[in-house]
C-alpha cells in the first residue's frame, strides 16, 4: 500500500509566496498524512547516503530541474508516499487514489525514465506532476 506521506521539493525551506497556497492545499485536504518538504541539501544528503550509485548521473545534469526529476523517484524509493510538484494544487483528498496496491502501468524493471504514476511531457527523463509508490518497491534500483 502507498504510504500516507506527501513529498514536495524546493531549493530551500523558504517557499515563494506564489506557491504557498498550493503547498498548503496538500496538507489541508489530507490531514492524516505526514508532509515533507525536501530542500536541495536534503536531496544531496539522500543521494550521498542512500543512493551513491546515482550520484554521478545526478551530478551530471546541467539543470537543477533534471536533478529534481531524478530525486523524486529516489525519494519515493526510500520513503514511499506521494510526490507532488509545488505548482500543483490539491483539489480533493488523495485516499481514493491510494486504495490500489500498485500504480497502473508499472514496469517490471525500474528506471528513472519509466517510473511514474502520472507522466506528462518529457523534459529530462519523465516530468511527472504527481507520483506515488510504496517504500522499497522499486526493486531494481
Amino acid at each position: 500500500m502507498i504510504l500516507r506521506i506527501i513529498h514536495q521539493t524546493w531549493r530551500t525551506y523558504e517557499v515563494p509566496e506564489c506557491y504557498r497556497d498550493w503547498q498548503a492545499s496538500w496538507q489541508r485536504l489530507n490531514p492524516g498524512y505526514a508532509y515533507r518538504l525536501w530542500t536541495n541539501g536534503d536531496i544531496e544528503r539522500l543521494i550521498a547516503e542512500d543512493f551513491p550509485q546515482w550520484a554521478p548521473l545526478f551530478n551530471s545534469y546541467a539543470k537543477n530541474i533534471c536533478r529534481i526529476d531524478l530525486a523524486r523517484y529516489l525519494i519515493l524509493k526510500k520513503h514511499g508516499g506521494i510526490y507532488a510538484d509545488l505548482d500543483h494544487e490539491c483539489l480533493r483528498p488523495q485516499d481514493p487514489l491510494l486504495r490500489h496496491r500498485r500504480c497502473k502501468h508499472q514496469p517490471r524493471r525500474w528506471s528513472p525514465a519509466s517510473r511514474s504514476a502520472v507522466a506528462s511531457r518529457a523534459r529530462c527523463a519523465v516530468r511527472s506532476r504527481i507520483s506515488g509508490d510504496r517504500p522499497g518497491s522499486m526493486r531494481n534500483c
